[in-house]
């Protein structure tokens, strides 16, 4: 799934096939090589033929990956489905820099819910990697370090506004005891 998203590119929502560089493929999905090379096979036999190079040739960092046919990307559903979810994810990632950029200029805050909430399940569920990252915008670190700090920032809101309820509880009851008593 991750090896198919990243043969494609979808600028301009013009969806095409994207070459790359075996090395690269394995940076930006986190899969091990001898993972990926048993994918790339079973997916490049001659019965199955939906990636190059052909089986015969040997795979090394430098070899291209390519998918075999642009009529795969709008004929085979799962596929299109995957590119949807890429999609999806770009879009998050590029408000997420966007957002970030604004905060670093002054000109914006941390992250809040649920906007917080839902660019944390993003993390969570697409586990980008800096090079993953670096396809779409060169601020990955920027925009990291930015929902880091909106999660931190939220945490101490969450944990102050506890604090505060706790010690209106317990004057709440001190005062209630006061009432009390006076009677």
């Amino acid at each position: 799934k991750k090896m198919f998203k990243v043969l494609v590119n979808f600028e301009n929502l013009n969806i095409t096939r994207n070459p790359m560089e075996f090395g690269k493929i394995v940076k930006i999905t986190a899969v091990e090589p001898a993972v990926l090379i048993n994918i790339i096979n079973t997916f490049r036999t001659s019965n199955r033929s939906f990636l190059s190079p052909k089986a015969s040739v040997k795979i090394i960092d430098t070899t291209i990956i390519d998918i075999s046919h642009e009529s795969l990307l709008r004929l085979w559903n799962r596929l299109r489905v995957w590119i949807k979810e890429e999609m999806e994810s770009f879009e998050i990632y590029k408000n997420l820099c966007e957002t970030a950029a604004l905060y670093q200029e002054g000109k914006g805050s941390l992250l809040t819910n649920p906007e917080l909430q839902i660019v944390l399940k993003w993390r969570e569920n697409q586990n980008p990697t800096k090079d993953w990252g670096l396809r779409y915008d060169h601020s990955y670190a920027r925009a990291i370090n930015f929902l880091e700090d909106s999660k931190t920032k939220f945490n101490q809101d969450v944990i102050f506004k506890n604090l505060a309820q706790v010690k209106r509880i317990k004057r709440n009851k001190q005062f209630t005891f006061l009432v009390s008593i006076a009677c």
